[in-house]
């Protein structure tokens, strides 16, 4: 058996250029990685800058949706144009107990026509005098303004 016998310096030259080669593929790994660590870094810092984004979107909407459930009604204004004030009082006391229902309800679901058909052209009597009271406008929002008219329809005659 013959033994493959290599001199000194080849074993160093080809021992040598193997460790530069580890060193030179390492160095070129390393490169490597700090790039894909580098585009890792910027994907990272996009997706935060996304989510502050989305986060601010979730709170704008959170907002709005809290907006849209305040929406009730929480006071309701009659207006009502009659000559007698104490007349008009009295009226108005009347209107304000039959609309009194719709304090606390979402104003997208009040019917306006329901109210309308509630208030327009309504009967009242007043010390055994009737008054018609008729809807002239209807403004439906967290204040509800209500804006009537009434007429005298039959006079309690003085003789009795």
């Amino acid at each position: 058996m013959k033994l493959l016998y290599l001199p000194y310096k080849k074993i160093m030259r080809t021992v040598g250029l193997l460790i530069i080669g580890f060193i030179i593929g390492a160095v070129f790994a390393q490169i490597k990685q700090g790039q894909i660590i580098d585009e890792l870094y910027i994907e990272k810092k996009e997706l935060e800058n996304h989510v502050v984004d989305l986060q601010n979107t979730i709170e704008r909407l959170e907002d709005s949706r809290k907006e849209k459930q305040a929406l009730v009604v929480r006071d309701i204004e009659i207006f009502l144009e009659y000559d007698d004030e104490v007349v008009a009082l009295e009226l108005k006391s009347k209107v304000s107990d039959l609309l009194n229902n719709i304090i606390g309800e979402d104003v997208e679901s009040i019917n306006p026509n329901l109210i309308r058909s509630i208030v327009h052209n309504r009967t009242f009597v007043i010390e055994e005098n009737r008054y018609q009271c008729n809807l002239e406008m209807l403004i439906i929002a967290e204040t509800t303004k209500v804006y009537t008219t009434a007429k005298l329809l039959e006079a309690k005659d003085p003789s009795e």
